[in-house]
């Protein structure tokens, strides 16, 4: 059973690593597109968007490839570890990191004067620190359980 959820875990983060790759690049470019004809003509903002929208995508994949390691652990029964910890504490920090860099880029777009569309960016980077907060909590839990799980076994 656990390699059977191993490989369906390993499949969806794969396919959600190839959605991302193709619905990132066409996203970007469309969105920055669109900033450029209909809500500013400024040929600088379109730079700023699609620049700052391929440098935001680069710590999503890190995430992404990251996470390929929790396959590995659901086959092998070994999901309340340090490593495993370890793990979820670094991709919380790669997002707050990502998170950091989307609200500088809401902040360039602020200033070239674009003010339609930040309120909702900013809304979705809040979202993105609560996931990463949230996430934090969940390491400091997995560490926990191992540290529980640690002594159990030393017990037995």
């Amino acid at each position: 059973m656990n390699t059977r959820l191993s490989k369906i875990t390993r499949a969806v983060i794969l396919a959600l690593m190839l959605f991302f790759l193709i619905i990132a690049t066409v996203f970007i470019s469309n969105f920055a597109d669109y900033v450029a004809e209909e809500v500013l003509v400024c040929e600088l903002t379109r730079t700023v968007i699609f620049i700052g929208g391929s440098i935001l995508a680069v710590p999503c994949l890190c995430v992404l490839s990251m996470a390929l390691a929790f396959p590995s652990a659901i086959a092998s029964d070994e999901i309340f570890t340090l490593k495993n910890a370890n793990l979820i504490a670094r991709i919380s920090l790669i997002l707050c990191v990502d998170c950091i860099l989307f609200l500088t880029a809401i902040i360039a777009l602020l200033c070239v004067g674009e003010l339609l569309v930040s309120p909702l960016l900013a809304m979705i980077d809040l979202i993105g620190f609560a996931l990463a907060f949230l996430l934090r909590i969940l390491a400091d839990y997995v560490k926990r359980a191992a540290k529980m799980k640690e002594e159990v076994d030393a017990t037995l």
